[in-house]
């Protein structure tokens, strides 16, 4: 089931109000235009689907699925040294095209999910990372980073 819990007002940098306290807020409108077009993508491309994602004020998480030939196994000998960064470079393409404007940065972690345990972790990160916003690295008003964020340090 392909799900996604929302942050972000419009502000880039700042949800709505506490996801922890409601479980869900609302998608700005950068936000609406990128899970439109992870939508979009997951209709058109039969071999990938983003399984799960969250969107954040200012960073996604997304579990891909990349096509299983008939023995299970992947139709590319190494999935991240083609086929993710071409799906990423799409992804990216259109939703910039759509805001008019470049609004990711120029890298990005992957990691190619290996059994069923390692599946869960992730998608439980994923799940969880909206209730972890007062604390993530990568908020603003975090004060465990604040300073870098400034441009202090």
């Amino acid at each position: 089931m392909l799900w996604a819990t929302d942050v972000g007002d419009g502000a880039p940098d700042v949800p709505l109000c506490c996801a922890h306290a409601v479980g869900k807020v609302y998608l700005s409108s950068f936000g609406k235009i990128i899970r439109d077009n992870i939508h979009r993508a997951n209709s058109v491309y039969d071999d990938k689907k983003i399984l799960q994602y969250v969107i954040m004020p200012n960073h996604i998480h997304f579990i891909l699925k990349i096509g299983a030939g008939v023995s299970g196994t992947s139709r590319a000998p190494s999935p991240t040294n083609e086929i993710v960064p071409q799906y990423v470079s799409m992804l990216k393409r259109f939703i910039n095209k759509d805001i008019g404007f470049n609004i990711f940065q120029r890298s990005y972690y992957d990691h190619i999910i290996r059994n069923q345990k390692e599946y869960i972790a992730i998608s439980k990160y994923i799940h969880n990372n909206p209730f972890k916003w007062d604390v993530d690295e990568y908020n603003p008003r975090n004060e465990n980073n604040k300073a870098e964020v400034l441009g202090l340090e």
